[in-house]
């Protein structure tokens, strides 16, 4: 018998493309959560190797597993696909597990905890872990500085917050597989990000500036680093700083959440003249 009070349904999002040697990892870490209350929406975008074939294995193995592809077995890229996905999710909480990476098996159980404690709480992540990577790129992620600043200021958050502001310095997480969000905030999102292979990002953003995220300080998600794309549509190459203009041309802030971000900008350039003052006096 459960010892939770509040047992919400988690719908999970897998977004699947040409990943079928990995498949079997994620869906496994999936369908051995051992919180129960969730069902799976796997959505193929015009995969050309087994992953259908492994994705139906599931569906007949377990009723909470459910498959989708578009018509003609298309390949839509990840933004139509996850659009999809989203409306046929059920769950008040959606979750998201990226089709090469995987979750540890109490994944849902502690995002739920946390729940039970924080029922405001709009989105919830987690720390995660690097595998399938040199060791040179497991050290870009456990030792880089943004990161660990990052989750210091996490750390710290004592009850849900919105952190836009407090992070707006640090880098995002590299994959949203750390993500349980509440499915109305997700809904409200603009999914229609200029760079798909910055899809995450563009989606972590918006939840961070308008909706409470809380944090959950173990590393329940495995992150593989690859260097494969999952999306089958080649994605509009962006720099970084293009991206973010695009992105704070196209979401809507509120007067005090521009005046905020005016704020920012004037401090970087107060510091960029500070650090040039003292450049040319030393």
């Amino acid at each position: 018998m459960s010892d939770l009070l509040y047992e919400p349904l988690v719908s999970v999002v897998v977004a699947s493309y040409n990943y079928g040697r990995y498949l079997r990892d994620n869906l496994d870490s999936i369908l051995n959560q051992t919180y129960k209350n969730f069902e799976v929406i796997v959505i193929d975008d015009g995969s050309t190797d087994d992953s259908v074939e492994i994705i139906k294995e599931y569906c007949d193995k377990d009723t909470r597993f459910h498959f989708f592809e578009h018509e003609n077995h298309a390949n839509l890229g990840l933004t139509k696909s996850l659009k999809i996905a989203i409306d046929y999710c059920k769950g008040e909480y959606i979750a998201f597990c990226e089709s090469d990476d995987y979750w540890h098996e109490e994944y849902l159980k502690e995002k739920i905890n946390y729940l039970n404690e924080h029922r405001d709480a709009d989105v919830i992540v987690n720390k995660f872990k690097v595998f399938g990577a040199s060791e040179e790129q497991v050290k870009h992620y456990t030792e880089n500085p943004q990161l660990l600043s990052l989750y210091d200021k996490l750390e710290k958050l004592k009850k849900p917050e919105m952190i836009y502001f407090k992070i707006l310095e640090d880098w995002t997480f590299p994959t949203f597989s750390i993500v349980m969000v509440r499915a109305s905030s997700l809904r409200a999102c603009n999914l229609d990000a200029p760079a798909v292979n910055r899809l995450d990002v563009w989606l972590f953003w918006q939840l961070t500036i308008h909706y409470k995220t809380g944090f959950v300080d173990k590393e329940l998600t495995y992150f593989r680093r690859s260097g494969e794309s999952l999306t089958g549509i080649a994605p509009r190459i962006m720099t970084f700083q293009e991206y973010k203009k695009s992105f704070f041309k196209t979401i809507k802030f509120s007067a005090w959440q521009r005046f905020r971000l005016n704020l920012v900008r004037v401090k970087r350039e107060c510091i960029r003249a500070k650090a040039k003052l003292l450049k040319k006096h030393s």
